[in-house]
């Protein structure tokens, strides 16, 4: 369940996110122990009074990289006692990971791929890129070239990719057909 609040020191998680620090609360209702933490940290009541619900320990990790902080991840009521630092450090790694997870699916979202085609109907892996493009640089070739000799990826499917990277249509190679002119105005 995801559940959103504003990032300053008046909310746990907002706390954590505004100053990147880990917090471990043993009773959430007491007020000294949060102003130790922050003199403006309080915890929110209303979300236990809508579920029914007694938050009692929390532990609050931030979700972040060197750049930013993408969110925090926040465990309750640990069984029959507070969390622990070995609690924390375990949530720490765990935060670690998703952090890094957030932050590559944030740089490849926006980038394209020449091979994007082959990727979606499961032509290509990113392995077998790696071991095409070092197998094209070996037998200075190209990339293309490899991946229909070496993969046996059809040419044709090497050229839809192409194309649709490129934006353009694809024609694929026949000796003794001339390139139609159509293709040539369009794009030449």
């Amino acid at each position: 369940h995801e559940i959103r609040v504003a990032v300053t020191p008046t909310s746990i998680a907002g706390f954590v996110a505004q100053s990147g620090r880990s917090v471990r609360i043993a009773d959430a209702y007491v007020v000294k122990d949060l102003e130790r933490i922050h003199p403006a940290l309080r915890f929110d009541v209303t979300w236990d009074m809508r579920t029914g619900y007694r938050t009692k320990s929390i532990l609050a990790v931030p979700v972040a990289t060197i750049e930013r902080i993408h969110g925090v991840v926040q465990a309750i009521n640990k069984e029959g006692q507070p969390f622990s630092e070995e609690d924390e450090n375990i949530v720490k790694e765990i935060a670690e990971s998703l952090a890094v997870a957030i932050q590559n699916q944030k740089r490849m979202a926006g980038r394209r791929s020449r091979f994007d085609h082959l990727y979606a109907r499961e032509l290509l892996t990113e392995e077998r890129l790696e071991e095409a493009t070092r197998l094209a640089h070996d037998q200075d070739s190209s990339v293309e070239l490899v991946l229909a000799s070496k993969f046996s990826i059809p040419r044709e499917e090497i050229g839809a990719s192409l194309a649709q990277f490129m934006r353009c249509d694809f024609v694929g190679f026949q000796e003794n057909t001339p390139v139609p002119l159509t293709l040539i105005d369009k794009h030449g």
